[in-house]
C-alpha cells in the first residue's frame, strides 16, 4: 500500500515537473532539477514503470523479477552516486541535476521494495546466477529462522 502511494505521488511530481519545464523553463525550480526535453522524458518513464510495477500483486515470471531486480539495483547506484558526487564531476551537472538523481534513487527504492515484497516464479534451471552471487552465497549464507506454529493449536511437540 505504501509503495502504491509513494510511487504514485512521485509520478504526480514528476509530471508535474515535466510539463513545468514545457511551459516555463526559467522558473527557479529548474535550479535543482533538470528542464532537458530527454531527460524529463526519462523521469516520466521511470515514473511509470514504476507505478505498474507497484500497483500488481506479484510477478508473473521469474524475467520481471530479475529486471525489477536488476532496476532497483541500478537506479539506486546511479541515483546515490549522481546525488551525493555529482558535485565533484561538473559533466554530470550538465545533464541531470540533484533532484533527478534524488527521483531516480526514489524509483530504485520502489522497485526495490516491490521485488522484496512480491511473490515470483522460481528461478528456471536454465538461468545460472553468475559466479560473484554464488560467492556471495556462501560466504555469509542466510541462516533459517525456525517456524513457530500458531498460538492455541497444539502439535506434537506441544504436549498442552
Amino acid at each position: 500500500m505504501i509503495t502504491k502511494f509513494i510511487s504514485l505521488a512521485t509520478a504526480i511530481v514528476t509530471l508535474d515537473v515535466y510539463l513545468q519545464s514545457q511551459l516555463s523553463s526559467n522558473d527557479p525550480l529548474f535550479s535543482f532539477i533538470s528542464n532537458n526535453l530527454a531527460v524529463n522524458m526519462l523521469m516520466v518513464t521511470l515514473a511509470a514503470v514504476a507505478v505498474a510495477v507497484s500497483f500488481r500483486k506479484h510477478f508473473d515470471s521469474w524475467y520481471s523479477y530479475a529486471a525489477a531486480s536488476a532496476g532497483a539495483a541500478m537506479l539506486i547506484i546511479v541515483g546515490g552516486a549522481g546525488f551525493f558526487f555529482s558535485g565533484f564531476l561538473p559533466s554530470l551537472w550538465m545533464v541531470a541535476l540533484p533532484l533527478n538523481y534524488l527521483l531516480m534513487l526514489e524509483f530504485g527504492v520502489i522497485l526495490g521494495a516491490c521485488a522484496l515484497s512480491y511473490k515470483h516464479a522460481p528461478r528456471p534451471a536454465s538461468v545460472r546466477l553468475p559466479r560473484l552471487v554464488t560467492a556471495f552465497k556462501l560466504a555469509f549464507p542466510v541462516p533459517k529462522i525456525p517456524h513457530f506454529p500458531l498460538v492455541g493449536r497444539p502439535t506434537a511437540h506441544d504436549p498442552g
